[in-house]
């Protein structure tokens, strides 16, 4: 049994049973041979869209807009669908290469339900995940209040034209954070949860990892990979506590849809409802002092999700 946390307070015991399914094969070179894997298959997996893309609309075209073109609703649906990419690969590769199902990325033992599983210790998916997202949406939502009587909101697109995107947008981003969640959080904290017991392995490792993959995100990337870095315990927190990738997903997609799909900046404004005067700017020229502020909003989150789950 794995003793202690974050805080005195709350255990990590649930991660035992969590990684339990990587110890049937936990040899640490078959990592990279996963990613290997993984990454051949999200390549496949946008060339496929490409390709989709071009036959139905032009190539290089998403129904009429630039398929990059993170401004238009069509190219973000696009960019966030990539992500469907990663989370194939790395089921296709823990199949493969480590004899197991898929599903035990996400828990386990399957118990999707609202109320406590057949399978006994094991939290109900379901239950965790509509908790974990209802908190997250009452710490971002009267920031998001206090930004429109600052004046910050400018509108986007009209409430009707909103909720017709909704449909589409909500389940793109549910699939981006299920894929960067799958990596992350699932196989790479399980199969170093299965090997190593210290969380500066099954934790610390996966976040460097999430910090780095949010360098790639241009002006001020820096200071994003290191609020990513913050990010990336946390969830780990939450998984270790829950014993499944719920909270996480939960916790990552409600997060994501604040910004990309409510009150979002002006570089992704492709499906929000308002972008958030200046945010292009503030974004690029980010102080310490401003990435403190976002990094104690998000303990902020992480807290009220623990209150939320009683974990």
């Amino acid at each position: 049994m794995r003793a202690g946390s974050l805080f005195p307070f709350g255990s990590w015991h649930p991660l035992d049973r969590y990684v339990a399914p990587a110890r049937r094969n936990a040899a640490l070179w078959l990592i990279p041979l996963a990613a290997i894997l993984a990454a051949i298959v999200y390549l496949a997996w946008v060339c496929a869209q490409v390709l989709a893309v071009g036959l139905v609309s032009g190539f290089g075209t998403l129904m009429g807009a630039p398929f990059t073109d993170l401004t238009a609703p069509a190219g973000m649906l696009g960019f966030l669908l990539t992500f469907g990419g990663a989370f194939l690969g790395v089921a296709l590769a823990v199949r493969i290469l480590h004899g197991r199902a898929a599903r035990t990325l996400l828990a386990p033992d399957w118990v999707p339900g609202w109320s406590p599983g057949v399978s006994e210790g094991q939290r109900p998916m379901g239950r965790d995940a509509w908790r974990t997202a209802l908190a997250v949406a009452c710490t971002h939502l009267p920031l998001v209040a206090i930004s429109g009587f600052a004046g910050d909101l400018v509108a986007n697109r009209s409430l009707l034209a909103w909720l017709l995107l909704l449909p589409f947008a909500v389940p793109a981003v549910l699939i981006q954070t299920l894929g960067e969640e799958v990596v992350f959080r699932g196989y790479l904290l399980q199969q170093l949860g299965a090997r190593f017991r210290s969380p500066l392995a099954w934790m610390v490792l996966p976040a460097i990892g999430f910090g780095a993959l949010h360098l790639a995100n241009g002006a001020g990337a820096g200071m994003l990979s290191i609020w990513a870095f913050a990010f990336g315990l946390v969830a780990a927190d939450l998984t270790a506590r829950t014993g499944t990738l719920a909270a996480a997903w939960a916790f990552h997609a409600a997060n994501n849809a604040s910004v990309m799909l409510i009150a979002g900046d002006e570089q992704m404004p492709g499906l929000t409802l308002w972008t958030i005067s200046g945010s292009a700017e503030a974004a690029a020229s980010m102080t310490v002092g401003t990435l403190m502020v976002q990094i104690g909003l998000l303990a902020l989150s992480w807290l009220a999700v623990r209150i939320a789950l009683r974990v």
